[in-house]
């Protein structure tokens, strides 16, 4: 009888594979970090690409004048846009929001922002047949558009209750918000378009 004869295997490196990694292991490993090298850079270029559009359209938004109520719709309007091009661009894994860095850095901040978005809400505010009628105040129309319902907007408008000589004061009075101004309101107000 011949004894028999115990064979270990050998792995491309000429180590037993017994408890060690394989070369196919390390190139795995390998690739994986290859991949996320690649993607860090991807989003590192996406990142660079937003922060382009985001100093763009904040120098377009520095560039607006509102000093009617047709301007400041179109002040509405563009905020709108920015943020349809920019949320939802952000980027995790680079802790990169762009629609949070162009409120960040709009000229009227964050609560001059949050206005417009009320503001576009309510299409009375928009028509341009009643631009003649609207108060040009983006604070007044930002308490006409955040305390009314469109169509009582649309019923002032036409009464003439909501009115071109409408200051801040009377809108809030209008619509039942006494004549503190918060805080926040105050500083969108110095910083006011």
């Amino acid at each position: 009888m011949s004894s028999p004869t115990i064979a270990i295997t050998q792995n491309e490196t000429g180590k037993s594979s017994k408890g060690k990694t394989t070369k196919t292991e390390d190139q795995k490993h390998a690739a994986t970090l290859v991949d996320a090298a690649e993607k860090t850079t991807r989003q590192e270029q996406e990142k660079g690409e937003t922060e382009l559009l985001v100093n763009t359209l904040l120098v377009a938004e520095s560039q607006i004048i509102t000093r009617t109520v047709a301007s400041l719709i179109d002040y509405v309007m563009f905020i709108v846009d920015a943020r349809a091009q920019l949320k939802g661009k952000s980027i995790s894994r680079l802790q990169f929001d762009p629609w949070a860095e162009f409120q960040r850095r709009s000229k009227g901040g964050p609560t001059q922002i949050s206005m417009c978005l009320s503001i576009a809400k309510r299409s009375a505010l928009l028509d341009p047949e009643n631009f003649a009628k609207l108060p040009v105040s983006l604070i007044a129309l930002y308490y006409i558009a955040s305390n009314m319902s469109g169509s009582e907007i649309s019923t002032r408008i036409k009464d003439g209750t909501i009115n071109m000589d409408l200051t801040v004061e009377q809108t809030k009075t209008l619509v039942g918000k006494g004549t503190k101004t918060s805080k926040k309101v105050k500083a969108a107000t110095k910083k006011a378009v």
